[in-house]
């Protein structure tokens, strides 16, 4: 099962009420999880409501059942065409669908300039629901050259790899071991389908904490593991460990014994306290797998935080909606002092609605540095409806460079097949610095440091005075 394309079913009232009392410590102490109040469909009793319902008694006389026949097969087609749109705004976590976004991003995957693949990576990198023969793609593309694998080693997408990704990151670790990093993207039982292949790549402690989550289909002895990761943590944080606890934490998803209401009773528990816990955490991570819109406000208050981790958990957790209620909830986020967060993810949004918003932001924003996010969001789009905003921002020529500009807009105009006059100007750009940063990279002779004067040009080649460049 692919847990990023994963969507836990609304939970029921049984589910709700919190009666394993001994689990209950680990969750969230003594007080238990508060039930949300249900409503509509789900709500005790309630009736779902069913494609095509009319209002029109299908029990009436017969002469009336074939005109309520074919209200319900209108109210049908309606309902598939909505379920067809949906594809687009929410991304169909099935994968049966292909967004306008993804598909703009697959018809250039087979491009030459790696320029261009380099940022067609960095806007899939935090989009969840990539199709495994997509992402199986980047990691064959990124053994075409040094450049494509220093891209796909940076921004390879966060998503779960299936069976056609699995052999594309064999074959790529069989040239490189920095692939392991991506090892962490396969499931246990995957690990255990290739255990063989993976075996050189996977330490034996590993392989150790991978059998005991394999073997444990106790609820209690799965919890019991969890509580320990948890006190490893409170120790000692290592990244290691970290992970492991979300490996947990995804089996006691699967297994259905942690369930929405439960997830937010934790996280409110822990966001009480001074500090957000490790188990407050988790279940931040946790919530991206319960994706219905009550709790979108949980993770989108939690973008207040100034704890690192609790920003980038929510934010992780939150590009799993991709609904324009998302977008809709994140906009009034994007005026306040600490922008940064809020017009990311509204740009990681993938929906028509979500770029509309972008626009209209763009309007509306003055601070340079925002609006330099809020066009990067529309570049990484590759929408034609951004074209306008985009050529405004690069004709103003202003820059303050938390992003690169050159690049991002080299890429866009290319990807969308238009011509600038400066496209040219953009591609030196950007590989004069590549170029730059490769060479600081490399180790070389020893050289006696030259002192530049303030008056002097800078040495980052802006062509601005050091004194108004880095001497400032």
């Amino acid at each position: 099962m692919k847990r990023n394309s994963k969507e836990r079913a609304p939970s029921t009232p049984a589910e709700e009420r919190v009666s394993r009392n001994r689990r209950v410590w680990v969750l969230r102490g003594s007080s238990g999880a508060r039930p949300l109040k249900r409503e509509g469909a789900f709500a005790p009793g309630g009736k779902r409501k069913a494609c095509g319902e009319t209002g029109v008694s299908l029990q009436a006389e017969s002469r009336e059942i074939n005109f309520s026949l074919d209200f319900l097969l209108i109210e049908c087609l309606i309902s598939l065409m909505e379920k067809w749109y949906d594809g687009e705004k929410n991304v169909s976590t099935e994968g049966t669908l292909m967004s306008l976004f993804l598909q703009r991003i697959n018809n250039q995957l087979d491009t030459k300039n790696d320029t261009v693949f380099r940022v067609l990576l960095y806007s899939l990198e935090n989009y969840p629901y990539i199709p495994d023969e997509m992402a199986a793609e980047v990691l064959r593309r990124s053994r075409g050259s040094e450049a494509k694998r220093s891209a796909v080693l940076n921004y390879m997408p966060k998503v779960t790899l299936g069976d056609q990704s699995i052999q594309q990151l064999l074959s790529c670790l069989a040239h490189s071991e920095k692939y392991t990093r991506f090892i962490d993207q396969v499931e246990v039982e995957k690990l255990f389908e290739y255990r063989e292949q993976f075996d050189p790549y996977v330490a034996a402690e590993d392989w150790e904490f991978y059998e005991q989550v394999k073997n444990t289909e106790n609820e209690e002895e799965m919890f019991m593991l969890y509580a320990g990761l948890l006190q490893e943590l409170s120790v000692q944080f290592t990244s290691n460990k970290y992970i492991q606890a979300k490996r947990v934490m995804d089996q006691l998803v699967d297994y259905g014994w942690v369930t929405g209401p439960e997830v937010i009773g934790a996280i409110e528990e822990s966001a009480a306290s001074p500090y957000m816990n490790y188990n407050g955490l988790l279940n931040i991570y946790a919530l991206r797998y319960f994706k219905e819109d009550r709790y979108i406000s949980t993770l989108v208050d939690l973008l207040r935080s100034e704890e690192d981790l609790v920003l980038e958990e929510a934010a992780a957790s939150l590009n799993y909606f991709q609904t324009d209620h998302l977008a809709d909830q994140i906009y009034p986020f994007c005026f306040n002092e600490d922008f940064i967060y809020p017009i990311s993810l509204l740009g990681e949004i993938k929906t028509d609605y979500a770029l509309f918003l972008l626009k209209k932001l763009f309007g509306e924003i003055e601070d340079l540095e925002a609006r330099e996010l809020v066009v990067e969001g529309i570049c990484l789009h590759f929408a034609e409806q951004g074209f306008e905003e985009v050529e405004t921002f690069m004709e103003q020529g202003e820059f303050s460079g938390l992003v690169d500009m050159d690049e991002l807009a080299y890429a866009y105009f290319k990807v969308i097949n238009r011509d600038h006059p400066d496209l040219m100007l953009w591609k030196n750009e950007v590989e004069e610095r590549e170029a730059f940063f490769q060479q600081e990279l490399s180790p070389g002779p020893f050289v006696k440091e030259v002192k530049v004067g303030r008056n002097d040009p800078c040495p980052c080649g802006s062509g601005k005075k050091y004194k108004k460049c880095c001497g400032a």
